[in-house]
């Protein structure tokens, strides 16, 4: 027998949703990722300024490991 239609309806409907949430999660990935970032660098200046006091001369410094100078 065939899938009724009632059936074919509400399985997409339960799938449209997760496939949508995918969508816009990859999509939206970057941005939400460069919120993170900016939230963690105004953590910085704030803390660095109740820490040390309010003339903010500070440097904040990333630093990144190449991946080639890590050899087994």
């Amino acid at each position: 027998m065939g899938r009724s239609s009632a059936f074919v309806l509400q399985e997409t409907q339960v799938h449209c949703p997760q496939t949508e949430l995918l969508r816009l999660s990859r999509t939206n990935f970057s941005e939400a990722y460069q919120g993170l970032v900016h939230l963690k660098v105004t953590r910085l200046f704030v803390e660095s300024v109740l820490r040390y006091g309010p003339p903010a001369n500070f440097t904040g410094v990333i630093i990144q490991a190449c991946s080639w100078s890590f050899t087994e």
